[in-house]
């Protein structure tokens, strides 16, 4: 998908539910002019979408736009300050960012699921999509898109190069 991602001059997503084997799955779509990509999930969420684009890697790193990301996400500011001493520290895993959570007193599950989008967007960046301009990917973090795609809408981006 990685190759795809670089060679197309745009990029369409679409997921839909449905059941299979008596379950609700939701099976999601990403194609682009030389490539499609199919796969099933049980979880129709923003993170889960990020953790197809990662393709099985996993890394949470904690920096200036992972911290933007909170911010836009509605976080409040006495929240956003206490990461500012974590700046540049990665967690290889997902328990890793959680037990820092913990540590800083964030118990709420919304904070937790905030905090693992904007942890996955930024090794998304770091690793896998540096050739699309950091602000369009922090849009896609955002998902302002993902109000489309979680209402079933096709969402078609063409890439700046």
């Amino acid at each position: 998908m990685t190759v795809g991602f670089k060679e197309a001059p745009y990029i369409r997503v679409d997921d839909t539910g449905e059941r299979h084997k008596h379950k609700s799955c939701y099976c999601t779509h990403i194609c682009g002019q030389y490539f499609a990509y199919y796969t099933t999930a049980s979880s129709k969420s923003r993170e889960n979408f990020l953790r197809i684009l990662l393709q099985g890697k996993e890394g949470y790193h904690i920096n200036d736009a992972m911290i933007w990301h909170l911010f836009q996400s509605g976080v409040k500011d006495d929240v956003l300050n206490l990461f500012e001493d974590y700046k540049g520290r990665t967690y290889q895993t997902k328990k890793g960012l959680i037990r820092l959570l913990y540590n800083l007193g964030l118990e709420a599950k919304k904070i937790h699921q905030q905090c693992m989008e904007g942890a996955l967007v930024v090794l998304l960046a770091v690793r896998f999509l540096n050739w699309i301009k950091f602000s369009y990917l922090i849009g896609l973090a955002n998902l302002r898109c993902s109000t489309l795609l979680h209402a079933g809408y096709t969402w078609s981006v063409p890439f700046a190069r």
